[in-house]
């Protein structure tokens, strides 16, 4: 079992619940992130997929 905070809440919870409840995580944003293309002007979502990929490139490196 490992504390993993999120937010101001500490929980307890197996490695194997982390990295399902990550990977979820990281599918919804995708999916997201795709869905916001519709509803913004193209330079709005070409800002948000730099800031994305920065945010991925950033997670790559904490692991």
């Amino acid at each position: 079992m490992i504390d993993y905070r999120i937010g101001n809440r500490i929980y307890k919870l197996k490695k194997s619940q982390i990295a399902a409840i990550e990977r979820n995580v990281e599918s919804e944003l995708d999916n997201w992130v795709e869905s916001q293309e519709k509803s913004m002007s193209p330079q709005e979502y070409y800002d948000l997929l730099l800031r994305y990929e920065k945010y991925t490139e950033e997670k790559l490196w904490r692991k």
